[in-house]
């Protein structure tokens, strides 16, 4: 219940940032740090890094897998088609929150030799790096197998 609670909390917290900022020229990025695994497919509560468990595939799913969007006012939508048209193409494509930053400069139009296009979800020249767990299992190919 308390992490059930703190989700909706969650919820409620960013419908009220959106409705702030709809009459204003804004993009917001929303990402988690880490997923939760809370009864998802056992009995157990929590996240622990070095026992992902014997269905590495569930506990991959639920432990790593993170919420991730990009919310633009109806003003920035009008106002940056380019942007929003990038950000539909970057729809479903695999990622990773330590690229984040990329996201971020684009989106700001900032200009920085930190910035990687490649690591750049927005990018047409993305490729998303091999996502590592526990640096020795390859989550992309557990992922495939199912």
């Amino acid at each position: 219940a308390d992490y059930d609670n703190a989700t909706s909390y969650n919820d409620h917290v960013i419908h009220l940032m959106t409705q702030l900022y709809t009459n204003q020229s804004t993009v917001l990025v929303y990402l988690s740090d880490h997923g939760e695994e809370v009864y998802d497919y056992r009995l157990r509560s929590g996240r622990d890094d070095f026992k992902l468990g014997p269905d590495l595939h569930q506990s991959l799913r639920y432990q790593y897998n993170v919420p991730f969007f990009i919310w633009c006012s109806d003003k920035y939508i009008a106002t940056h088609p380019d942007i929003i048209r990038e950000i539909q193409q970057a729809t479903g494509r695999p990622m990773m929150i330590d690229n984040t930053c990329h996201v971020l400069f684009h989106l700001a139009g900032l200009f920085t030799p930190y910035y990687k296009a490649n690591r750049d979800v927005l990018s047409a020249t993305y490729r998303c790096p091999s996502r590592l767990v526990n640096d020795d299992v390859i989550y992309d190919d557990v992922m495939m197998e199912h």
